[in-house]
C-alpha cells in the first residue's frame, strides 16, 4: 500500500469543479488565482489544506545560497547493495549497506562518496528493488531530518524487480552527505533488498553557468518502432528527428547510439547531460530479467542499470545521463526483443552553452504531495488535468520547472482483465494539446497497478503560467484506456537567476 493523504484539499476540489464547467485555458486560469490565494493564506480558517503545504518560503528573487548547479558522475557509481552475499563486488564505505535487507517500517541511512562535495545539496540517484516479501514502497528525504515525509518515490509488488530515478536533497550521516531510504507500510512483514546507483549531485555553481538547466517542451527523439514501419500507429505524428531514423530496436546483449543534441530542443553545442525518459516495450516470450543501462557513446559501459522490466511490459524510467563529444547516448540490452522509445525534456550546460539563461535547482527539505486524486476524482481517459505547481506549498511563483515522483494508480480492480494499457502525458499547462510523449507506462502485463517516474517538468508560461498539464491516454481506443488516480510528490525545482 501507499501513503495515503486523507485531507479533502480545497485546491483538488477547484480543480474538479473547473473540470467539468470551464475551457481548459480559463481552467487554468482559475486554479492559479486559487492557488495565490491559498499561498497567500487567504483561506487559513479552513484548516489543513491537502498535504502539509508550507507557506512561501522565497522572496522576491532567487538568492544563490538556494542555487544548485548539476554535475554527473562520468559513470554510475554503485554506494549501497543489501543483497546478502556482497553480489555488487562493494567495498569501503560503499559497502556499508551490505547483507542489510531494509524490514518495513525501518530506515536506512545511506552516506555519500568523497565524489560528492560536502557543500553539496542534492543527489540523483537510481533506486532498485528486488525480492521485496510483499507490496510496498520506499520514500527517499534528507537523512537526519526527522520522520519520513508522506510521499513515495518507488511502489513495487511482492517479487518484483524495479527501478525509478530519485533527485533528493542531502543531510548528514557518518560526517558525510546522506539520504535516508525508507520501506514502507510499517504494518507489513519482511523486508526489501535496495540497490543505489549514484548518477550525480547537485552543488552550489563554481564556473559560470556549468550545470545550469534548460527545460523544453518536452519532445519524441526516438522511436524504434517507427524506423521499422512509419505506418505504426501514431507514427506519423510524431515529427521524429531524421538523425535518429535509422537507429534499430535493440537486441539481446546489444547496444544501440542515437544523438541526443541537435535534436528535441537541445542544441548541437554547449551539453553536458540530458534529461530522458526511457520507455522499453518488451515481448511476452521475452526471458525474465531484462534490464537498460544508459551512458555516454564511445564510453566503457558502467556497471549499473537504469531500468528493469519482465517480459510483456511497457516501463518508463528517467535518466540523466551524460554526451559523449558527438551528442550521442547509448543504451545497452541485456536479454530479450524489445522497442525503445526515448523522449527529452531538458539539458544541462557544459562549460561554454550558447545561451546564459539557465536555470537552478532548489531542493526541499521536506518533499511534499502536492496533488492526490483519490480525494477527488480519477482522470478519465482523454482527460487533461491541471495543476498549478509555482506559487504553492514551498515552491515560489518565480520557478521554471519542478522535480516530482509522478504515481500511476489504475483503479479498476482488476486492469488485466477489463482494461487496456494507459499512459500519462504531462506538460506545460499553456500548450494547446499534449505533445507525442509518456511519463508513466502502465501494461496489462504488469502484474502490478502502482507505476511511479520522476518527471523534470517545464512549468507553464503566459496563460497557464506555473502549472502543468496531466493526461490520461489513450482515449482513441476501444475500449479506451483506464480511469487513473494520480499523485504528485515535489522534491524540488528549477529557478533563473536575477539580473
Amino acid at each position: 500500500m501507499m501513503h495515503l493523504d486523507r485531507h479533502s484539499g480545497l485546491l483538488d476540489r477547484c480543480l474538479y469543479v473547473s473540470r467539468k464547467f470551464l475551457h481548459r485555458k480559463h481552467r487554468v486560469i482559475l486554479v492559479i488565482l486559487v492557488g495565490s490565494l491559498l499561498s497567500l493564506g487567504l483561506f487559513s480558517h479552513i484548516g489543513q489544506i491537502g498535504m502539509t503545504r508550507n507557506q512561501l518560503t522565497a522572496a522576491s528573487s532567487p538568492t544563490s545560497s538556494s542555487m544548485l548547479a548539476y554535475t554527473p558522475l562520468p559513470a554510475p557509481t554503485r554506494i549501497c547493495d543489501t543483497r546478502p552475499g556482497n553480489p555488487s563486488g562493494l567495498s569501503g564505505l560503499a559497502a556499508q549497506c551490505n547483507d542489510k535487507p531494509l524490514a518495513y517500517g525501518t530506515t536506512l541511512s545511506v552516506a555519500m562518496p568523497s565524489s560528492v562535495p560536502s557543500d553539496a545539496g542534492a543527489v540523483v540517484v537510481n533506486l532498485t528493488v528486488t525480492d521485496p516479501t510483499t507490496a510496498g514502497y520506499l520514500t527517499v528525504y534528507p537523512a537526519s531530518s526527522g520522520s519520513p515525509p508522506t510521499v513515495s518515490n518507488l511502489n513495487f509488488n511482492s517479487g518484483q524487480t524495479v527501478a525509478n530515478l530519485a533527485t533528493v536533497g542531502l543531510g548528514s550521516y557518518l560526517g558525510a552527505p546522506a539520504l535516508d531510504i525508507y520501506a514502507g507500510p510499517s504494518s507489513a512483514s519482511g523486508s526489501v533488498d535496495v540497490i543505489v546507483d549514484l548518477e550525480g549531485y547537485y552543488a552550489p555553481p563554481s564556473t559560470g553557468v556549468t550545470g545550469s538547466y534548460y527545460p523544453l517542451s518536452p519532445a519524441r527523439i526516438l522511436d524504434t518502432r517507427c524506423n521499422e514501419n512509419m505506418s505504426a500507429q501514431g507514427c506519423g505524428g510524431e515529427n521524429l528527428p531524421s538523425q535518429n531514423s535509422s537507429v534499430p530496436p535493440p537486441s539481446p546483449n546489444s547496444t544501440i547510439t542515437f544523438y541526443a543534441t541537435g535534436v528535441g530542443g537541445v542544441p548541437s553545442s554547449g551539453v553536458a547531460a540530458v534529461v530522458l525518459d526511457l520507455t522499453a516495450v518488451s515481448l511476452v516470450t521475452n526471458p525474465p530479467g531484462d534490464y537498460l543501462t544508459a551512458y555516454p557513446a564511445g564510453q566503457t559501459r558502467p556497471t549499473a542499470s537504469n531500468l528493469n522490466l519482465e517480459p510483456g511490459e511497457i516501463l518508463s524510467n528517467r535518466v540523466i545521463v551524460p554526451v559523449s563529444s558527438t551528442g550521442q547516448v547509448s543504451v545497452y540490452n541485456y536479454s530479450g526483443d524489445l522497442q525503445l522509445v526515448v523522449d527529452v525534456s531538458g539539458w544541462f550546460a557544459n562549460s561554454s552553452p550558447s545561451s546564459t539563461s539557465g536555470a537552478y535547482l532548489s531542493a526541499l527539505s521536506t518533499p511534499e504531495r502536492f496533488l492526490d486524486t483519490r480525494n477527488s476524482s480519477p482522470i478519465q481517459a482523454g482527460e487533461e488535468r491541471s495543476l498549478v505547481v509555482a506559487g504553492t506549498g514551498g515552491v515560489p511563483s518565480y520557478a521554471v520547472a519542478a522535480v516530482f515522483n509522478l504515481t500511476d494508480i489504475v483503479t479498476s480492480t482488476n486492469p488485466q482483465l477489463f482494461w487496456p494499457a494507459n499512459y500519462l502525458t504531462v506538460y506545460p499547462a499553456n500548450l494547446s494539446s499534449p505533445p507525442s510523449i509518456s511519463d508513466v507506462n502502465y501494461s496489462t502485463a504488469d502484474p502490478y497497478n502502482i507505476v511511479p517516474n520522476q518527471v523534470y517538468a517545464t512549468l507553464g508560461t503566459g496563460s497557464g503560467a506555473g502549472a502543468i498539464e496531466i493526461y490520461n491516454g489513450p482515449s482513441d481506443t476501444t475500449p479506451p484506456g483506464p480511469p487513473a488516480n494520480v499523485i504528485v510528490d515535489v522534491f524540488g525545482y528549477f529557478v533563473q537567476p536575477v539580473g
